[in-house]
């Protein structure tokens, strides 16, 4: 049951239609062939959208165009004999989240983790492969 001593009901006053809230949208992914070892920056070198123009495929950063709550999510498969494969996301150099797969011999997992992270002018996020080796066919490796 919804506990309403806890909700505040909107104002008017703080209800932006959608045209009023500029686009950010992207998608990258590590292209074929690539297969990252650690410790490194994951580059998303394929930009598949990048509306507004805040993810930087030379760079591999997500930088925040303006301040708010912005939705991400993040992939990575091991590759079969990478028993444990680690990658994390940061946000200005801090730990904000990370995936882990763990495989026994000659299996794969795909692991992905969405994430709501609030963000000010100009912070940056990027993800870093801490421990393994990653698959990056048919798309597997997404930001």
């Amino acid at each position: 049951m919804l506990d309403s001593s806890r909700t505040t009901p909107l104002s008017p006053t703080l209800c932006v239609s959608f045209q009023d809230v500029p686009s950010v949208v992207f998608q990258a992914r590590v292209s074929p062939g690539q297969h990252p070892s650690p410790p490194s920056k994951l580059i998303y070198d394929q930009v598949v959208v990048n509306i507004g123009g805040a993810y930087g495929a030379n760079t591999g950063n997500f930088t925040a165009p303006m301040g708010g709550v912005y939705s991400f999510s993040y992939s990575l498969l091991g590759q079969k004999h990478s028993r444990d494969t680690l990658a994390q996301l940061l946000k200005n150099g801090e730990p904000q989240s990370y995936i882990h797969s763990v495989l026994n011999p000659d299996q794969a997992q795909t692991a992905a983790m969405p994430v709501l992270l609030p963000f000010t002018q100009g912070d940056a996020l990027w993800v870093e492969l801490r421990e393994g080796i990653t698959w990056s066919e048919w798309g597997s490796l997404n930001f």
